[in-house]
């Protein structure tokens, strides 16, 4: 259900996303050659961004994004480049990692494959390409390129960093050319419908593909997924078989679980596309979430605001937000829509589905009204959250606030209640009373959660149990007056004393 969900998104945004054969590169730099192969420049592309609150300022981007031919896979060894662009290693055979050796298989095996597919191209760059690698010297690097650079850029700063190249005079970059695509389209088909290599196998089989439903040829390994929280910056997988006890019917690696060649790509584009944007992503505890809608819908927007805790930024999120902590529907939104989340934990080299939630935009605005519902107390300051994201409230059961110190477990349970509509887990609570004993202190949100606990599991028990959003002079309960009464004799203690180290409660 997972990977259909995605290959859907990957249908409905097919337009904005890479095509077979491609993935969205993070590039940092140009190689600029003349006719002749040789070097002409080294430019930086990274864009310009504005950053800080207060004071703005210009600076460089991490990278710039864009669609560069792919393998589709992770590398599997030393030696296994890309085509048109990739890493210092492999372009200029020198890198940060400090193994000459290896960086030199990788420049040799650049080489060679561009060779291979090159040779008989007409186009001026893929032939300028070619002279530059036949006459570089990976020895001489660093001299070369520091004196092909400019405004303050140097070799420390470009070493291992991803390299796209543009022939002088011209303003398409080598892999965006037509000529270019055509040959790199011929090539990714070959390897996964006929390619073989002794060492690893066939890049793809003849199966039967869990996604699609259907015979085609199923794929050995799948794109590395980016942007899971502390997982491998490199990216790490979803969908893998490794040990011995994992496998079955002497089949290897992804043939274990059968995802055909185009359905896997679709699938890993998606969930890398929805990692990368920040309003179809959230972090919840360990778990980076991703949502998102079976079509377009504007449900996408008001539910990341929700889960940011961002209603205070746009008057329409706050509308949305009010009219389902009411019970209410919203009137503007198709309901019937189906909604998807998911969360992702890292794992080693592998990432683990902590949670998901096939539902729709209706049902998962009821269970979000019914949260804030819930939640809803008097704030003890103006500047609160009426709204408190998910992220927030976890952080007051943990140890100084901190998000490290957040129980996955916890958190997982606690988005999962929400989704649901179900109780909220019974750590929870004890969570929040063990801080406020240990810390000495409650706020808005301790109380907040408190409160949401108690009505809620009352409201599943079958017995209401009505808690009201501020002070209740009216209430009657005997518990509830000793309540006030104890408040009360307290206050006029520490009025009377100041802070002391015990007070009447002990």
């Amino acid at each position: 259900m997972i990977l259909q969900a995605l290959k859907g998104y990957y249908e409905r945004e097919k337009a904005n996303l890479p095509p077979f054969g491609y993935q969205d590169g993070k590039i940092h730099f140009e190689l600029v050659l003349d006719c002749d192969g040789k070097l002409v420049a080294v430019n930086d592309i990274r864009p310009m961004i504005e950053t800080g609150k207060k004071k703005k300022v210009m600076k460089r981007a991490s990278s710039k994004s864009m669609p560069v031919p792919s393998l589709l896979r992770s590398r599997t060894s030393i030696g296994d480049p890309n085509f048109a662009w990739d890493n210092t290693g492999y372009v200029l055979g020198v890198d940060a990692k400090g193994k000459k050796e290896n960086a030199l298989k990788c420049f040799e095996s650049f080489k060679a494959m561009h060779h291979e597919l090159g040779d008989e191209m007409e186009l001026p760059l893929m032939q300028a390409l070619l002279k530059f690698l036949d006459d570089w010297k990976p020895e001489q690097t660093e001299e070369v390129i520091n004196a092909h650079t400019s405004g303050g850029l140097d070799w420390e700063e470009i070493a291992s960093s991803n390299l796209v190249i543009r022939l002088e005079g011209e303003l398409t970059w080598l892999h965006d050319y037509s000529e270019m695509q055509k040959v790199w389209q011929e090539h990714i088909n070959l390897y996964y419908h006929e390619h073989f290599d002794k060492s690893t196998g066939f890049e793809s089989l003849p199966g039967f593909c869990l996604v699609n439903g259907r015979d085609e040829r199923v794929v050995r390994l799948h794109l590395p997924i980016k942007g899971v929280r502390n997982a491998q910056s490199t990216g790490a997988s979803v969908i893998s078989f490794k040990k011995e006890a994992t496998k079955s019917y002497g089949k290897d690696y992804n043939f274990n679980a059968p995802v055909g060649v185009d359905a896997a790509f679709e699938y890993a584009t998606a969930l890398n596309s929805l990692l990368s944007n920040y309003d179809r992503k959230v972090q919840i505890g360990d778990a980076t979430t991703v949502f998102w809608t079976e079509k377009p819908s504007e449900a996408e927007g008001l539910f990341a605001s929700a889960f940011k805790g961002t209603e205070g930024e746009d008057a329409k999120v706050h509308k949305f937000l009010t009219t389902s902590s009411r019970g209410n529907k919203p009137d503007d939104l198709d309901l019937d829509v189906p909604f998807y989340i998911l969360g992702l934990s890292p794992n080693s080299a592998r990432i683990s589905v902590r949670f998901w939630y096939a539902s729709t935009v209706g049902e998962i605005s009821e269970r979000l009204g019914q949260h804030f519902d819930d939640l809803r107390i008097e704030r003890q300051f103006d500047n609160e959250p009426k709204f408190p994201d998910m992220w927030r409230l976890l952080t007051r059961t943990a140890m100084l606030e901190k998000t490290d110190n957040i129980s996955p477990v916890l958190s997982g349970e606690f988005m999962r209640a929400i989704l649901t509509g179900g109780d909220y887990p019974a750590s929870l609570l004890s969570a929040v009373v063990s801080r406020i004993r240990s810390e000495h202190r409650s706020d808005y949100l301790r109380a907040a959660l408190i409160k949401a606990c108690l009505v809620r599991r009352h409201r599943i028990n079958k017995k209401p149990l009505e808690v009201t959003m501020s002070l209740n002079k009216e209430s009657e309960s005997t518990a509830y007056l000793i309540g006030r009464l104890f408040a009360i004799c307290e206050g006029a203690q520490e009025a009377a004393l100041g802070k002391i180290n015990r007070t009447i409660k002990d």
